[in-house]
């Protein structure tokens, strides 16, 4: 995804740095295509947009966007290297999840009430999902985690009555 295809676009640099510096995020690097880079965590919980006006490249660390007023994955960290966690966010779809997130390596903890979390599966290095303390939508996606067999978690999803979770 390029910088250009995300709605609400900060479109040059110095805007981008300005709502960075807004929000209290540092260590960042601006590429020049105007994906943002972290080199520590990624705090998103002061944000207050519906969808974020930058797109959000490597983070080095963990993201935590609880409290945030996201509605929408997109701009998210394409790659993370802690921990994910959007659990306290209004956001309960995860569609296209895998397509804004290509690799977490921590934990994935998200809403208990969220949808679509089969594309969860596809996004690689997650280690474990947390989306309700180890309730049936825990055990069915922890299952088949890293296996890619997505099939068999629908189907596990949807015997357990969880047919707004079984979607991609």
């Amino acid at each position: 995804m390029t910088s250009g295809e995300i709605m609400n676009q900060l479109r040059t640099h110095e805007e981008i740095k300005n709502w960075l510096d807004r929000h209290e995020i540092r260590n960042y690097t601006i590429r020049p295509d105007g994906i943002v880079d972290v080199d520590s965590n990624l705090d998103l919980s002061q944000v207050r947009d519906k969808i974020l006006p930058v797109q959000f490249g490597k983070v080095s660390g963990r993201v935590y966007c609880g409290h945030a007023q996201l509605t929408s994955l997109q701009g998210a960290p394409q790659y993370v290297g802690g921990d994910f966690s959007c659990w306290q966010i209004k956001m309960l779809s995860y569609s296209g999840i895998d397509k804004n997130i290509k690799r977490i390596d921590g934990i994935f903890l998200g809403h208990e009430d969220a949808t679509h979390l089969l594309g969860l599966l596809l996004v690689k290095g997650i280690k474990q999902i947390l989306i309700n303390n180890s309730g049936p939508t825990d055990k069915i996606m922890n299952k088949y985690l890293g296996t890619g067999d997505i099939l068999s978690a629908q189907d596990e999803l949807i015997d357990a009555g969880l047919f707004d979770q079984a979607r991609l």
